[in-house]
């Protein structure tokens, strides 16, 4: 049996499920059934298709009468999916006649569109296909089926999930716009959709999305009104890319539109959005003028096209005139940045001299402008009058620019009221730089925006450098005739990072150029250092970005191959000259002499060849500055062959150099040199460090002994060190008695015994405080304590938490102990400083006795019961049955009072600058908040001393920003009381009367 014959059965029999299988689940695609249909006569066409309205209609009646039946609502949503795909196969055969009961078919399934359920998306895109395409071939009654699968299709294309494929099938169907009647109130959801597709991205994204938007705007006057208003309400929120996309839909619609549409559009819409910009807000949050400015600038743009200069001029003319010379500062700003935006603002169809008039109007209000008092004012008009002349530098007249430039170049590049009028004329240089035109007129000006290169504000010497950097790129004008380099060295050595890397890529090429040939370099590197040191080191340490890691390491090795050749060079001339025999000093003949005196002549020559002590220096300076800028490339592992190449390298040139010269500065950067390196390539320095570190005094060590820790700790030797500072602070927080003489047996004398006695070494506790302290400051040191030494530092923790006996100790002597001076109290306040700081830095939550809050709060239970006692007044001590007497008496109990208060005074100010650090990064819980809370209360209640009031404050300060301690109830009490305990401390008089102890 036929398709054909096998469908037509069906359809005479009206056999809904027969249908479904058939269409639905055959083997017949869409275009068999074309193919089946085409065989079709017109009379066939006519009966299939009314058989196909009665079973439509009689199933729909039957889901409707029986609602709650899901297999009647099931039976039918797969009836209307068969019969949509039955009109779509016939409307795709060629030449056919529309049968009317396929119209009245589709015109049911339209009409029951908008009540299909949501779950029926896959109908519902059928059906929408059928009918746009019935729309699309201009079939007969297509007007009866486009105005509710325009509503659904818009619904689609506003949905989450929406693609543009659905922009693009809501295009197809825009003409049918014109045949709706939009005064009518039946009309309100389609206004709604309307002016959502204003705020969807997909419709402002796609070139058919935007065309549809225009055209909405020329088919009705109330729908100007409307889809104006919601693209007013989206402005502000809308991403900044869609600003020019809304000024592209104004324009379309404009241009399209017809004549009394484009009035509306003109008065109602883009008027209304120039009087707007005009008035609007220039900063903060919600500034409206760069908004509407965007807007408005993409008109601007069009002015080429026919009619759009004549529009502006006519819109602009009752607002903008007026509105340059209002008092408010602001609108004189909008205005200004519109007008030079807008530039110029001209009537073509209007005479000759109208139109010189009317240019010369606007070149007037710019002279005007660039004098305004207001500076932001004057900031807008230089840029933009700069603009000008760089895009119609060929159309303006020569008088005109000369005044602007002269204005511009004499009076603001040195307006002293807004480093934003500067930058606004250096900026604007630099975009007129982009028009080749303006190069012959720029070249002798350029020089007098040298000193902006100095400029006080950083956003200029910014603007200046990238000015530079354009005038690079320019084969008609130099750069170094605009700023010296001896300028450009000088802000190299001083300025911040972003001028710096500007100056290094200007730099770059002079003295690092990689297509010279060796010699060159060297020598333009010599140059450089020679010339400015400081600025120097900052080109090198910042060059390695500008360069690959090759060519980085190919110059690191190429600097160190020459100082080698030349130190060695030094030391042959050194052992040249050295020639002491006798025989060669009494044997003198006149060759002899000869000579002499032209081996003089070579050595003179060969030592103004040799390097200075500055120039070695530098050299070596770069090797280091370059090989730390790149440490972390060769620490890769694809890198290792190039990073051993150099180490090989180094560690030949290191030992050669010291034999040379044993200058301070140089033989500190050989040291941190020989970090990088294996102790092994380096016995000559690895095997000393040590005996350095040992030998070194407090006033040398201070600043020598970085680079021997650094290098210590980088070759895994940081355990000696952290040995030898516990030797030497270990006779001083725990000092041993002298061996008594033991007596014999026999109850005689002692014995004398012959001992050899090893040679002790002197501690040097201050020394060890200071390689201690350096060690925490360095972040290599550092990091190898963390990672690799955590048993040795708590090892030395340990031993420091000693400090807190020995305090204990001096606080409760009656009189000032003799070792209590002045340095032995600064050397028992860093050993306490040192061990808080290692107890946070050694933090283990998971280990209990490496966790620093369960330390800091015995630290605080220690300092409430030995530190606060002695901060108070002076007690007024009583001795026997009488008070005190004897001037030279009170005078000693004061002094030792004074000492006391003063080392307990600056334990407490250490304890509580620790406790607020380990605030600031999160260390602490509401046992701790509210141990700390009441040390502090107390401190306020008992303190003479208003500078401890600074750490309580702070510590106060960081408890607020804990919002973990803020959940507790209790800890908010505990601050509300030290408040309290503050106002009482703030009020107490400053000198109070001796109190009895």
């Amino acid at each position: 049996m036929g398709a054909r014959v096998e469908l037509l059965q069906i359809i005479q029999r009206e056999d809904s499920q027969a249908l479904v299988s058939f269409v639905q689940n055959g083997s017949l695609k869409q275009n068999d059934l074309s193919e089946v249909l085409a065989e079709c006569s017109r009379r066939c066409l006519d009966d299939m298709w009314e058989g196909l309205r009665r079973m439509s209609t009689g199933v729909l009646l039957d889901a409707e009468m029986e609602e709650n039946d899901k297999n009647k609502e099931k039976e039918k949503i797969l009836l209307i999916s068969s019969v949509a795909q039955l009109a779509i196969a016939t409307i795709h055969v060629q030449e056919v006649i529309i049968p009317q009961s396929l119209i009245d078919t589709a015109t049911i399934f339209h009409d029951i569109l908008p009540l299909l359920p949501d779950e029926a998306d896959s109908i519902k895109n059928r059906l929408a296909q059928l009918f746009e395409t019935w729309w699309r071939l201009e079939l007969e009654g297509r007007e009866r089926v486009v105005p509710n699968t325009l509503l659904y299709l818009l619904e689609r294309s506003l949905q989450a999930k929406c693609t543009a494929a659905d922009v693009k099938v809501v295009w197809r169907l825009h003409s049918v716009l014109p045949m709706i009647n939009f005064d009518d109130d039946s009309s309100g959801p389609l206004k709604n959709l309307l002016g959502r597709c204003c705020s969807s991205y997909q419709y402002l994204k796609t070139d058919e999305g935007r065309r549809f938007l225009s055209f909405a705007f020329t088919v009705h006057e109330g729908l100007v009104e409307c889809l104006h208003k919601a693209i007013k309400n989206q402005m502000p929120f809308a991403p900044k890319s869609w600003l020019p996309l809304y000024g592209e839909v104004y324009y379309r619609a404009w241009q399209r539109s017809t004549d009394t549409v484009q009035q509306i559009i003109e008065r109602d819409c883009i008027q209304d959005l120039m009087n707007h910009a005009v008035h609007a807000s220039r900063n903060g949050c919600q500034a409206m003028f760069p908004i509407l400015f965007k807007v408005l600038s993409y008109l601007h743009r069009q002015k080429k096209q026919r009619g759009v200069d004549a529009m502006l001029l006519r819109l602009y003319e009752p607002i903008l005139w007026r509105s340059l010379s209002v008092p408010n500062t602001d609108v004189r700003t909008n205005s200004a940045s519109l007008l030079l935006d807008a530039f110029p603002l001209q009537n073509p169809d209007s005479t000759a001299e109208e139109v010189d008039l009317m240019l010369q109007k606007q070149f007037d209000l710019m002279q005007r402008l660039l004098a305004d008092p207001c500076p932001v004012v004057r900031a807008v008009t230089g840029e933009g009058v700069c603009l000008l002349m760089s895009e119609y530098l060929d159309m303006l007249p020569v008088e005109v620019v000369q005044t602007l430039l002269r204005r511009l170049l004499q009076e603001l590049v040195w307006d002293a009221s807004s480093p934003s009028v500067r930058l606004a004329v250096v900026k604007g240089i630099t975009a007129m730089l982009e028009n080749p035109l303006c190069h012959f007129l720029l070249k002798p000006l350029l020089p007098r925006l040298s000193y902006c290169l100095h400029d006080n504000a950083e956003v200029v010497r910014l603007a200046m450098m990238k000015l530079l950097l354009k005038v690079k790129s320019i084969r008609a004008i130099k750069y170094w005739n605009i700023c010296p380099i001896e300028h450009l060295l000088a802000r190299l050595e001083v300025d911040s990072q972003p001028i710096v890397r500007r100056i290094v890529e200007l730099l770059f090429p002079s003295f690092m150029p990689l297509d010279q040939s060796p010699q060159e370099q060297i020598l333009r590197c010599i140059t450089l250092i020679e010339s400015n040191p400081g600025a120097a080191r900052v080109f090198w340490l910042n060059v390695p970005s500008h360069m690959t890691l090759t060519d980085t390491v190919k110059f690191m090795a190429l600097v160190c191959r020459y100082v080698l050749e030349s130190v060695r060079q030094m030391g042959h001339d050194s052992d040249d000259g050295t020639d002491t025999s006798p025989s060669g000093s009494k044997r003198k003949s006149s060759r002899d002499v000869g000579q002499q005196e032209e081996q003089a002549a070579e050595k003179n020559e060969d030592e103004d060849q040799n390097l200075s002590a500055e120039v070695l220096q530098g050299l070596l300076e770069v090797i280091y500055l370059m090989w730390t800028a790149v440490a972390k490339q060769l620490d890769a592992r694809e890198n290792m062959n190039i990073k051993q190449s150099l180490m090989k390298k180094l560690s030949v040139m290191i030992p050669d150099v010291l034999k040379i010269t044993q200058e301070p500065r140089v033989v500190s950067l050989v040291i941190e040199l020989a970090g990088h390196l294996p102790p092994k390539a380096v016995p000559s320095i690895s095997v000393t460090c040590l005996s350095k570190l040992r030998n070194l005094t407090n006033d040398s060590g201070a600043g020598e002994c970085t680079e021997l820790l650094e290098a210590m700790c980088r070759w895994e030797r940081a355990s000696e060190i952290l040995q030898m500072i516990s030797d030497w602070l270990k006779d001083f927080l725990m000092p041993t008695e002298a061996p008594q003489a033991v007596p014999s047996k026999k109850g005689g004398a002692a014995k004398k015994r012959v001992q050899i006695l090893a040679p002790e070494e002197n501690g040097h506790p201050d020394l060890a405080i200071n390689y201690l302290s350096t060690m925490l400051r360095s972040s290599v040191c550092k990091q190898m304590l963390m990672e690799h030494h955590l048993q040795d530092c708590d090892k030395l923790n340990r031993l420091l938490s000693h400090v807190l006996v020995v305090i204990k100790k001096q606080l409760q002597c009656e009189n000032c102990p003799e070792s209590a001076d002045v340095d032995n109290r600064i050397l028992v306040e860093q050993i306490l400083s040192l061990h808080l700081r290692m107890s946070v830095l050694l933090h283990r939550p998971e280990e209990h006795c490496a966790d620093c809050v369960i330390h800091m709060k015995s630290i605080l239970e220690w300092g409430k019961e030995s530190l606060l006692p002695c901060i108070g007044a002076l007690p007024a001590c009583k001795s026997g049955d009488g008070y005190l007497e004897g001037e030279n008496q009170l005078i000693s109990t004061a002094e030792n009072w004074e000492w006391r208060s003063k080392l307990a005074s600056n334990c407490i100010v250490t304890i509580l600058d620790i406790c607020c650090n380990m605030l600031m990064v999160g260390f602490g819980d509401k046992e701790f908040a509210m141990q700390l809370s009441s040390f502090c209360k107390d401190i306020l209640y008992t303190a003479e001393e208003l500078r401890l009031v600074d750490g309580v404050l702070s510590v106060l300060y960081q408890m607020v920003l804990f919002e973990d301690l803020l959940a507790s109830g209790d800890v908010s009490n505990s601050m509300t009381h030290i408040m309290t305990a503050l106002n009482m401390c703030l009020r107490r008089p400053s000198n109070r009367e001796p109190r009895a102890c």
